[in-house]
This record gives C-alpha cells, structure tokens and sequence, in this order.
C-alpha cells in the first residue's frame, strides 16, 4: 500500500503510539526520489515540536546551518539538515511529540533507513547515530544536559 502521510511517500505506517516495527516491508527502503524527500521536509514547515518554539523544518534548517558555520563536510550538512526525518512518517505525527506518550519512536533508525538509498553512509550513519551521541553527551559532559530542551529530557 502507499500512504502520502504528511506528504511523505512511503510503504505502510509507521504509528507512533502503537511501536515502531522496522522490519523489511514495514517502511519503504527509501523515498524513491529527491523530490520525494524534498516534500515530506517540506511539510515540516508547518508542524511544530511539542512543547518547542520552532517547526520540524525551522529545526532543520538550524542544525544544517550549525554544522555549515562549523566548517563540516557536506555530507555532514547534509545529516544535520535530514538528521529528524523519521519524525516526519509516522502516522500520528501531527498529534505531537511521542515523548508525552512515553514513547521512544526511533526516528533515528527510522530516517537513516529511509534515506539509504538516496544517500551513503556518510550521510546515514550521523543520522542514525544522532540521538545515542546526544545520550552519550549528556552523561558525559557536565552541565550538557542543561540545554537540552524538555523533550529531550523525556527522551532520554
């Protein structure tokens, strides 16, 4: 079956509420085009994070441009911009944040493999990666923690 959830094209849904499956079949291998991609972010110009001052897409745009004035690879700019993609295809998306619902949604995992077919590992691998190096920091490096914002803090 193909869903357009949130203008994200893509192999059956992924909810949120009831666990995320990653199991072959469950979610498309990747998006299939750029184009494709292109769109489902740029739905994420109109749905905010629970609880955060900015949108998925202003979120986005953020971290690209952090990693931009930080002198990283492109493939790395890249990552940052595309790093919470896997939010953007569950199914209940636009009921907010999972984190209230005590749910892990692993849009980590969720994005990386999504996006493997359109981008190599260079790419996949920061994205996948990203919230078990922000763990890692918060045990790690004093007072890290604190910026974090509170969803992260339920995320963790």
């Amino acid at each position: 079956h193909q869903f357009a959830m949130f203008g994200c094209e893509h192999d059956g849904v992924v909810n949120a509420s009831k666990g995320v499956s990653l199991s072959p079949g469950s979610v498309r291998r990747s998006f299939g085009s750029v184009a494709a991609l292109l769109s489902c972010l740029r739905r994420g110009r109109s749905l905010r994070y629970s609880g955060e001052p900015v949108t998925q897409w202003e979120h986005a745009l953020q971290t690209a441009a952090l990693a931009l004035q930080a002198g990283t690879s492109g493939h790395l700019v890249t990552a940052a911009l595309l790093h919470d993609i896997g939010h953007l295809v569950v199914a209940d998306a636009a009921a907010g944040t999972p984190t209230l619902q005590g749910i892990d949604d692993r849009h980590e995992q969720r994005g990386a493999q999504l996006l493997g077919e359109l981008f190599g590992e260079a790419v996949t691998a920061p994205i996948r990666l990203h919230v078990v190096a922000k763990r890692f920091l918060v045990t790690t490096v004093p007072g890290y923690g604190d910026r974090l914002s509170e969803d992260w803090h339920r995320s963790l």
